[in-house]
């Protein structure tokens, strides 16, 4: 609007807006009626500031609603661009946002930096969250881009671990899932990874996410999840085909930046997918002398057994029993297993089984990651030739196309009881097919230090009190 001119002009605005700040109604019931025309729509000249976004900025409910039936009107914008809604939206103040979308502010304004009001509500808290809600029911634009190329989703990214319904909501009102930033090159994908935000990433690559997208510095997801020591959405990752030996600039790979940050059980996780320990980057660092420089000894021990798994391997006539696209399976497997189980349990007859038809039919359908020789050597894991059913359940376990060490290393939890580290295995018992899933303790016991005694169950400290008293 109009900047208020005039001495009288001005006086009787600024005058106004003090009284709307104090909720004077006598006053400003004297300005309607002998105040100059159309004086709720003028604007101060410093700031360009409004009578709604004064009442947008106090919380007042009852003089915003005030100042509309008046005439004020609620699309008013201040010198840099914003609207009584925005800032009504960046404070968290909903009530107020309600009332103005509820008398048809334009939520699709964007300021002078190209930001509409959704940026306005990316902020943690229940408040705003319901400001978010309410601008995107009145028509925000969920693919809104700033001046400076930043989409709004890749902006409520950056925020995942404290706005990720905002972005999940994003995501579901058709923003724009490989969403980047041309200056940087980041993506959401690599925002959520780096917030670990495991929900997100999966949605994002549900909706067709790309997941080897690199930025300007050849960071991928997998380099931010694992600087983070998130393995939940390493696994994620992995399961929706992301290259895991993929190196920056500085030739890191995702194994490096798990070492620099201790986190032994992402470097495992990594190693068993093919990350080489021992590859250097541009300062001739490998990440086995990352983790030994910075002191890592959990993690230095992961990668010590990787290295020698790999050196075993590596040599002449050498077979790696768990090849990778056999790992890959498991990981896509265990990702999709809802989707999995609903598609094989229509399916099933009362032994339990399907035939090879049918389990081929619906792994081709869900877009499993084999081609046809990978798909015959599952086929010959699980079922003989002269064989036509095959048991999906134990197909969804792994058991018969990896071994069985590096499914306990996916599938062992350590459960603390007094002092001792147990190792726990999920195993079945009963020999019947509706037989329950129970935690069934293996008799291994390891200190909290580390260091395992060659006794079962015997702390080495225990040993020693035994041998004083004998």
């Amino acid at each position: 609007m109009d900047p208020a001119f005039g001495r009288l002009a001005d006086a009787q605005f600024l005058k106004l807006l003090q009284c709307v700040r104090n909720e004077d109604f006598v006053q400003i019931r004297k300005f309607r009626r002998y105040g100059v025309p159309n004086l709720v729509n003028l604007t101060e000249p410093s700031l360009g500031l409004g009578v709604l976004h004064v009442t947008a900025k106090n919380y007042a409910g009852i003089m915003t609603t005030s100042m509309l039936r008046m005439g004020a009107h609620p699309d008013t914008q201040d010198k840099i661009g914003r609207t009584p809604a925005m800032t009504a939206a960046e404070l968290g103040h909903d009530l107020v946002l309600e009332i103005l979308a509820n008398a048809k502010a334009d939520m699709s304004i964007v300021d002078k930096y190209g930001k509409g009001i959704l940026f306005y509500t990316l902020f943690p808290g229940k408040r705003h969250m319901t400001c978010f809600n309410i601008a995107v029911e009145h028509g925000a634009d969920v693919c809104n881009t700033s001046s400076d190329g930043t989409p709004v989703f890749l902006a409520a990214c950056e925020q995942a671990r404290d706005c990720a319904d905002m972005c999940l909501r994003l995501l579901e009102k058709g923003a724009d899932p490989n969403s980047w930033n041309p200056k940087t090159g980041r993506t959401a994908l690599m925002e959520a990874s780096r917030e670990g935000a495991v929900d997100l990433v999966r949605a994002i690559l549900q909706k067709g996410g790309d997941v080897n997208m690199a930025d300007n510095q050849r960071w991928n997801a997998v380099h931010f999840a694992a600087r983070g020591g998130y393995l939940e959405v390493l696994k994620v990752l992995s399961a929706y085909g992301a290259d895991m030996t993929a190196s920056n600039l500085q030739g890191n790979t995702a194994l490096h930046c798990a070492a620099a940050g201790g986190f032994s059980d992402c470097c495992k996780f990594l190693g068993q997918r093919g990350c080489n320990p021992v590859l250097k980057n541009s300062k001739n660092r490998t990440a086995l002398g990352v983790a030994k420089c910075l002191g890592f000894i959990e993690a230095l021990k992961e990668l010590r057994k990787i290295k020698s798994l790999a050196k075993e391997y590596a040599a002449p006539g050498a077979k790696n029993p768990n090849p990778p696209w056999t790992v890959r399976l498991y990981d896509w497997t265990q990702e999709h297993h809802s989707s999995l189980k609903s598609h094989f349990e229509p399916l099933k007859k009362d032994d339990g089984t399907i035939t090879k038809v049918e389990f081929v039919n619906i792994l081709t359908k869900m877009m499993a990651p084999i081609n046809y020789e990978e798909m015959r050597v599952i086929l010959l894991c699980h079922a003989r030739w002269r064989e036509t059913n095959i048991n999906p359940d134990v197909f969804m376990t792994g058991s018969k196309y990896l071994e069985r060490e590096l499914l306990a290393s996916f599938n062992a939890e350590s459960v603390t009881i007094a002092g001792f580290d147990i190792h726990v295995f999920s195993c079945k018992v009963g020999v019947n097919q509706n037989a329950e899933s129970v935690s069934v303790p293996i008799a291994r016991f390891g200190t909290q230090e580390g260091g395992v005694n060659g006794k079962l169950g015997v702390h080495p400290r225990q040993n020693e009190e035994n041998k004083r008293q004998r």
